[in-house]
Parts: structure tokens; C-alpha cells; sequence
């Protein structure tokens, strides 16, 4: 269980590592890392559910553990680092000043809709880039300067 924790959160973190390390401008990279979670979560879901939904007794598991604070604070390391970095090119709202908490309040939001499509999976979504393209649009509008 641990060797899949870990290959799952390699996966996840090497899509984040390049988005995080492109030229791009932070913003656009903010938002196709946030993209990238999602995607993955979606197109992984039993994988996602493994990492995010179903961690119940894996604090009593050494090699899970491990994977958990190595590798699963290695791929969020990615989306603070991008947090950061948008704090400190002075692109977001002059409230928003500490990285570890835009990184997680981003995190929760991309989670919630995941974890609902794979939740909840006979509920009338609309489609699925389109939920994606709105709920990325409510996120960076509500961070970015005005």
C-alpha cells in the first residue's frame, strides 16, 4: 500500500513540478496547476480516493506515513511554492500574505470538487471541463488584485 501511495503522489507532484517550473506568467501557472489536481483527481479516482478520501488508521502504518509526509508534502510544496510566488510578485489582493494558508485554502477547493464527482457520481454535473473553467475562475478572482 505504501509503494502505490507513493507512486500516486509521484504522479500527481511530477505534472505539478513542470507546470511549476515553466515561464509562464504565475498566474496562468496558479491556474494550470489548479487544473492539474482536478484532472487528476478525475482521472484517477480510485487513486485520488486512496490519497485524499480514505486515510482512516494509515497514522498506525509507518510506510504509509512516510509516503504521506515525504511525498504528499513534496507535491504540496508545489502549490505553495506557486502561492508564494504570486504573493511575491504582488499579482494577488493585499490581504493575501501567507503562502501556507492561500496553498491550503486553494487545496480545499479543488478537493471539495473532486472529491463530490467522485463522491456523488449519479448527481447531474454539467460537464466537467466547464465545472473545472467556472470554479477556477471563482478561485482566481477571488485572489487576484482587482
Amino acid at each position: 500500500m505504501a509503494f502505490l501511495v507513493r507512486e500516486t503522489f509521484l504522479k500527481l507532484s511530477s505534472r505539478l513540478t513542470a507546470i511549476r517550473e515553466d515561464h509562464d506568467d504565475i498566474a496562468a501557472r496558479m491556474r494550470r496547476g489548479l487544473r492539474a489536481y482536478i484532472e487528476f483527481g478525475l482521472e484517477y479516482p480510485h487513486h485520488y480516493a486512496l490519497l485524499f478520501m480514505q486515510s482512516s488508521g494509515w497514522d498506525r502504518n509507518e510506510k504509509i506515513l512516510a509516503a504521506f509526509q515525504q511525498e504528499g508534502q513534496r507535491t504540496f510544496s508545489c502549490l505553495r511554492a506557486m502561492s508564494s510566488e504570486a504573493i511575491t510578485a504582488g499579482i494577488l489582493r493585499p490581504q493575501i500574505k501567507d503562502s501556507e494558508e492561500l496553498a491550503q485554502a486553494l487545496s480545499v477547493s479543488i478537493h471539495g470538487m473532486v472529491s463530490a464527482q467522485i463522491g456523488c457520481p449519479g448527481f447531474p454535473w454539467v460537464e466537467s471541463s466547464r465545472l473545472t473553467d467556472r470554479l477556477l475562475d471563482v478561485l482566481m478572482t477571488g485572489i487576484e488584485k482587482l
